[in-house]
């Protein structure tokens, strides 16, 4: 039987999110304990002006008033102040003080909800929504005035009304997979990765693991069409892609923290004296698009008109037909040298999980499952790869690819009585799951990536459900019989992190397992969250054990993600986070191969 929440649940799951947890509709949630902000709310325009009308149509005018491209350039600078903190009440109040009319701003900020809320006017998400319907609907001449900064504030109260779906259904019991399903669209947007450990870990499977000499990787490179030594992305060196990301990031990082008025750079300068100058024009052609590039993909064909506009805020379809547009080419060109970055987030991300979908985008069809495969292979050697060097050969304390009847299992920690297994997977949820907030949708691509696969062949979920049995019967040899099992998912999809994931996940596990005994809850965790606890694991700052028992209540794990239970056993402990050492000794080597790269080209 699947867990039902009730309301007073779910506020409580709410109240536990980081501040960067959770952006959703404006809607309050009962919690009658007082409690800092830990939920962000975006307002519409609806929220502060009740009863104000056809809004349709309101926005309509509101976005034939004002010149697009400023406006755009306006946005994109909103998106570089958000982006160094976007649950900021410091930034959301500087930023709805310079860009709301006064009447809205003195709204704004009498507006109270319940529960552990952040109300907040400016989202990455609501500027690049805006953005796509200025680009598509707003006057294409000239004569638009210089803009008010005043419209813009309101412009994105009003795209706000029609950026998603309404809010969590009330006097409801959802489950676990509902609840997941309703935080997943929006989780990776506004809980992006550690960029030093992300940067640290595509260096290390693509520089040194996928050309290493693992025999499995070797043949599934060859079928894949993969020459390790000859990646390239956008027909740029893989190294020298991942210095021009770096350095216009940084780029864009100075500017979101100096001045925010200054997001555009000159294409023809920015890279003048050094290295990665003469990859940057192949970059920009590939990265970045004109505001008329834009309105051709962004629009499909159709015509811009008053009833389509009308239409499409019905369909509400942004999250699952254009986001990726700006996720694929973050940059604005806006003539032949100067450009603008419209979300640095999006940018950063080329760096990370932007990697895996350029190489898997760029070969055929008939290759991509088996990509697919040999990425899995890559990402399983360095999963496995951060315990060895927690856990060294000496230690004799793991053992990795193991094999059973009936099974495999990834990699195996001994430590008596305690048994950690853990199984590592590189799947992703498609974009159609994880945007539309569907939950049948988002139920189905979940068991096929994490359970079972179309061939019912076992993933992760069930295969530990496999060995933790075998275990248990002593199939697999420890030194000792387990008094207790602990199985580890480790996932390199960003919603693993997602409230009730894991707990929905141990449901399905439970079911898997059977009445075995001496088996503890499943607990599942992103890689970024892997990275973290076996830093602080190495550290002596706690156990295993000490961390995951804390999530447990009997059979049943808590819902919130292991970065939370981190976050909560630190400061029970009165202790400072730790850096994972190991990774950061990665990162220097990365970024020392970038800032090599960078060293002024002969000449100049």
């Amino acid at each position: 039987m699947l867990k039902q929440y009730t309301q007073q649940d779910l506020a409580n799951i709410y109240q536990s999110i980081a501040p960067e947890g959770l952006w959703t509709p404006g809607c309050g949630t009962p919690n009658p304990q007082a409690a800092p902000p830990a939920v962000a709310v975006w307002l519409r325009y609806s929220d502060l002006v009740p009863d104000s009308g056809d809004l349709k149509q309101r926005y309509w005018d509101a976005l034939q008033k004002v010149p697009v491209i400023d406006t755009v350039v306006l946005l994109s600078m909103i998106n570089g102040v958000l982006s160094s903190g976007s649950a900021d009440p410091v930034a959301h109040r500087m930023l709805n003080e310079k860009f709301l009319p006064k009447d809205l701003n003195e709204r704004a900020v009498s507006y109270k909800l319940e529960g552990p809320v952040c109300p907040a006017v400016f989202t990455r998400l609501g500027c690049l929504h805006l953005m796509r319907h200025l680009i598509l609907y707003g006057l294409r001449t000239n004569e638009n005035p210089t803009p008010q900064v005043q419209d813009v504030g309101e412009l994105v109260l009003l795209a706000n009304e029609f950026l998603q779906g309404g809010p969590p259904l009330r006097n409801v019991q959802p489950t676990d997979s509902w609840v997941a399903a309703l935080l997943t669209p929006t989780w990776d947007i506004y809980n992006p990765k550690d960029l030093a450990y992300a940067l640290s870990r595509i260096y290390v499977m693509l520089q040194e693991i996928l050309p290493g000499s693992d025999p499995e990787v070797r043949t599934l490179s060859r079928a894949a069409g993969i020459a390790p030594d000859q990646i390239s992305i956008d027909g740029i060196p893989l190294a020298d892609f991942l210095a021009l990301v770096f350095g216009l990031y940084a780029h864009g990082r100075k500017m979101a923290s100096d001045d925010a008025r200054h997001a555009l750079f000159d294409v023809s300068r920015i890279f003048e004296k050094i290295g990665p100058a003469q990859q940057l024009p192949q970059f920009m052609r590939a990265r970045s698009l004109s505001p008329s590039q834009f309105r051709e993909q962004l629009g499909e064909g159709l015509n811009p008109s008053q009833d389509n506009f009308y239409q499409e805020l019905g369909r509400r379809s942004f999250m699952t037909t254009s986001l990726n547009y700006f996720r694929r080419c973050p940059l604005l060109m806006l003539d032949n040298n100067l450009a603008a970055i419209l979300d640095l987030q999006f940018l950063a991300d080329l760096l990370t999980s932007g990697v895996y979908w350029s190489i898997f985008n760029s070969i055929p069809k008939d290759q991509r499952e088996t990509f697919q495969q040999l990425w899995g292979r890559v990402f399983e050697l360095y999963a496995v790869g951060l315990l060895s060097d927690a856990y060294p050969a000496g230690s004799r304390l793991l053992e990795s690819n193991l094999t059973f009847p009936g099974g495999q299992v990834d990699a195996l920690l001994d430590f008596g009585k305690e048994a950690l297994v853990f199984e590592m997977k590189s799947s992703f949820l498609t974009e159609d799951a994880k945007r539309r907030g569907d939950h049948a949708a988002f139920e189905r691509d979940v068991y096929k990536k994490f359970v079972y696969n179309d061939r019912s062949e076992p993933k992760g979920v069930a295969q530990l459900a496999r060995c933790c049995k075998a275990l248990e019967n002593r199939l697999i040899p420890t030194s000792m019989s387990p008094t207790w099992i602990y199985p580890v998912l480790v996932a390199q999809e960003p919603a693993s992190e997602v409230p009730c994931f894991n707990s929905h996940l141990n449901e399905i596990f439970k079911s898997e397992l059977g009445g075995v005994p001496h088996v503890k809850p499943l607990s599942v965790m992103s890689i970024n969250e892997f990275d973290e606890v076996l830093g602080h694991v190495s550290a002596g700052v706690f156990t295993w054990a000490d961390l995951l028992n804390c999530r447990f209540d009997g059979e049943r794990v808590n819902p919130l993600s292991v970065h939370q239970a981190l976050y909560n056993l630190l400061r029970s402990k009165g202790t400072q986070p730790v850096r994972n050492e190991t990774r950061r000794a990665k990162f220097e080597k990365a970024t020392a191969e970038i800032t090599r790269r960078y060293q002024p080209r002969e000449g100049k």
